[in-house]
């Protein structure tokens, strides 16, 4: 909204996303890198670049380029802190885990689950530096805790509500495997039966 208000166009609130969903080609590949060499991080990052969630989430002002980013980032720098140990690397794993945590909330389950494996596989990284550092994101993180209760309570009045329930579960993970280029919209999912829907989703 603040792009829009300041640039005066809607395409303006979507280079933020653009230039975030480029970024994280270059840390999957990066990251892949890390893994399993100078191969594996090009051929991770052709996927991704290629990849419909991405080119999709690219093109929308929403916030969850900023999420696969952040949380990117900052499994990268955990792993770093498993083969190496060092304070910088610490200190870029709590910033990108606080980054992760400013976008969608259910950013901090894989975060949570790397600073976990980081604790038990290296208990020398977490101690004493790096509970120092734990305590300090935690304490940055109030704010963001407070926003969210906040944002719980109030009612989600602009969309209408799906029709669907357990069923939004499959066809979230069929999203992820799509990027939203098979079968119905989401908008269109909300105003059709389900039977509808699945059938749309076949191949014609």
């Amino acid at each position: 909204n603040r792009c829009i208000e300041y640039l005066g166009t809607d395409l303006a609130a979507r280079w933020l996303t653009a230039f975030l969903g480029t970024c994280t080609v270059l840390v999957v590949g990066l990251f892949g890198r890390e893994i399993g060499g100078a191969r594996v991080g090009g051929l991770a990052a052709i996927l991704m670049a290629v990849s419909p969630m991405n080119v999709y989430h690219s093109q929308h002002a929403r916030v969850y380029s900023m999420f696969c980013f952040a949380v990117l980032l900052a499994m990268l720098f955990g792993w770093r802190l498993l083969r190496q140990q060092r304070w910088r690397d610490l200190l870029w794993f709590a910033v990108f885990s606080w980054l992760a945590a400013a976008a969608p909330d259910y950013a901090a389950l894989p975060v949570a689950m790397m600073w976990l494996i980081v604790w038990i596989s290296k208990p020398s990284s977490i101690w004493p530096k790096g509970l120092c550092t734990a305590i300090g994101l935690a304490m940055a993180l109030l704010p963001i805790a407070y926003c969210l209760k906040i944002d719980l309570q109030v009612p989600e009045v602009s969309f209408a509500k799906s029709l669907f329930h357990l069923e939004d579960w499959a066809y979230t993970y069929y999203c992820l495997v799509g990027g939203y280029t098979l079968g119905p919209s989401i908008d269109e999912l909300r105003s059709i039966p389900l039977r509808e829907g699945m059938l749309r989703m076949l191949p014609s």
